[in-house]
C-alpha cells in the first residue's frame, strides 16, 4: 500500500504547484521522488510522475530543490502523508 500513497503524494505535489504553493509542491515532489525511487527503482510506468517532479523542480533554483530533496529524504512516508494532508 506504500506505492499508492507515494502516487497520491506526487499528485498532491502537482496540485500544489498548479495552485501556486511552490514550497509545499517542492517538499512533496522531492519526498515523493525519494520514496518512489525506493519503492519502484526501475521507474516503469511512472513517467507521468516524473513530469510532475520536473515541473516542480523547474519552478525553483537548484539550491532550493536540493534543500527540498534533503528534507524529503529525511521524512518517513507517514510524515510526508501527514504534511501532504495538513492545511497549513
Amino acid at each position: 500500500m506504500k506505492l499508492p500513497a507515494v502516487e497520491a503524494i506526487l499528485g498532491l505535489a502537482g496540485i500544489a504547484r498548479a495552485t501556486g504553493d511552490t514550497a509545499r509542491a517542492m517538499r512533496l515532489a522531492a519526498a515523493g521522488a525519494v520514496h518512489l525511487s525506493l519503492l519502484a527503482p526501475d521507474g516503469a510506468g511512472y513517467v507521468d510522475y516524473q513530469e510532475v517532479i520536473e515541473r516542480v523542480k523547474a519552478a525553483c533554483d537548484p539550491e532550493t530543490w536540493e534543500r527540498a530533496c534533503a528534507e524529503g529524504r529525511a521524512m518517513t512516508l507517514d510524515e510526508v502523508a501527514n504534511y501532504a494532508l495538513a492545511s497549513d
